[in-house]
């Protein structure tokens, strides 16, 4: 293949592109109940917070005016290679429990709104290899496989829930043409933040 695999792009170099890319941002980013024009920064350590929880928030994102309705959010990359499709076992799966833990953790600390992003990236390239033009990923095998391990169960009931398929399904660059999927498995609860939170936010994103 001439082109590399998006299923060689690390967890946070992919969030780091589709943030910078104005139609990514905007699509994934830009939920109902969002800011339209957010403040974003990635990986905020979450040193000071009050309730000295540790770790970190991979998104987090506010209006300027009002960083008392802060949006955390956690992103978890499950990819399918060209061997995974074969074998039909994805990597990375087993480590949702983290993802889990971590999103539960934000909305225990009490941002206005906690995301679990779930990122499913396929290269499915060498499947299609010898189609002219073709935007096939996941069979409803996979896709099933992978919904099954998306359970609602493990998280917070504030906890929101979001998957999104990006598959690379010709020799075309990662996050070029190809096919996007995305499910909305549940909005986040909004709570109401104290104000000291609410301070720490401000700090963060000054």
């Amino acid at each position: 293949m001439e082109h590399p695999s998006i299923a060689d792009i690390s967890e946070g170099q992919l969030v780091k592109r589709l943030l910078e890319h104005p139609y990514w941002r905007s699509t994934l980013f830009g939920l109902a109940g969002f800011p339209s024009d957010p403040i974003i920064r990635e990986q905020v350590d979450l040193a000071g917070v009050p309730g000295g929880f540790v770790g970190d928030v991979d998104v987090l994102l506010c209006d300027s005016a009002r960083p008392d309705l802060a949006v955390a959010i956690q992103a978890k990359r499950i990819k399918f290679d060209a061997w995974d499709i074969e074998r039909k076992s994805p990597k990375k799966l087993q480590e949702l429990k983290k993802a889990y833990k971590q999103a539960n953790r934000d909305a225990k600390v009490g941002f206005s709104q906690a995301y679990l992003y779930v990122f499913v990236v396929v290269d499915s390239r060498e499947q299609n290899a010898g189609k002219k033009l073709s935007y096939e990923g996941l069979s409803n095998d996979h896709k099933a496989l992978v919904r099954r391990a998306l359970s609602l169960a493990g998280l917070d009931e504030r906890v929101g829930l979001f998957q999104i398929e990006l598959a690379q399904t010709m020799d075309f660059s990662p996050l070029d043409p190809g096919t996007f999927g995305g499910e909305l498995h549940r909005k986040a609860l909004p709570s109401i933040q104290t104000p000291e939170l609410t301070e720490w936010v401000t700090q963060k994103m000054s």
